[in-house]
């Protein structure tokens, strides 16, 4: 009796420990892509946008975009669990970046939280995005992007870890204007897992519109 009690206890607990790890794996990688935008005044080092050395922006960042849709399917960050609000604050750390050296081709970084984004009805920061990987382009004088690769993270662990892709379109009328710019953030799992391509076309749409910018030069 007490050899078959022990069995069935075992049982109950390789039964829960499997649903419990069903219940893990079955957590999905986010769809999804927003826009935001700085508020106050981007400031830079360098004779001009092209060959600025760094680029520091204002504390405050609002989000003015979160379309419904991103890769033909529904986008996470519209509505549901990952939902997020326009005219909520995103925050940046650092504010000041350095530029990469080479124009064209990503160079490695570690910036560990560089967004902090808050979810709807959530307190606090709902998703992080680490930065790792940053590129520049730039098509004159006038005009700066930057493209990074990172992962965004799901504190509410409603989603899964997933690559994701950060775009930047600085621009400038002549050289004594403000600077102007747009942010994209987009997921890079969907429908082509660990790859930039996908959100890259979408962070285009999301950009146009809003900010006058440069393509991507091609590498």
């Amino acid at each position: 009796m007490t050899n078959g009690f022990i069995i069935r206890g075992s049982l109950c607990l390789l039964s829960l420990f499997t649903t419990i790890g069903s219940a893990k794996a079955a957590v999905v990688p986010l769809n999804g892509t927003f826009g935001f935008t700085p508020l106050g005044d981007i400031s830079y080092s360098g004779a001009d946008l092209e060959d600025a050395v760094s680029i520091t922006l204002p504390s405050m960042e609002l989000i003015n975009t979160v379309p419904a849709i991103y890769n033909g399917n529904p986008n996470d960050f519209f509505s549901g669990p990952a939902s997020i609000s326009l005219g909520a604050q995103v925050a940046i750390a650092p504010l000041t970046l350095n530029m990469p050296v080479i124009s064209g081709s990503f160079s490695s970084v570690s910036f560990i939280n560089f967004l902090d984004i808050p979810g709807s009805g959530t307190p606090g920061d709902h998703f992080d995005f680490d930065l790792l990987e940053l590129e520049k382009t730039s098509s004159g004088p006038s005009s700066l992007n930057l493209y990074g690769t990172g992962i965004l993270h799901d504190s509410q662990g409603h989603f899964a870890d997933t690559p994701g892709i950060i775009s930047i379109a600085f621009t400038q009328t002549g050289q004594i204007g403000a600077v102007n710019a747009s942010f994209s953030v987009a997921t890079s799992s969907v429908p082509e897992p660990g790859t930039i391509t996908t959100g890259a076309f979408a962070i285009a749409f999301l950009l146009i519109g809003s900010v006058c910018w440069s393509r991507r030069s091609a590498h």
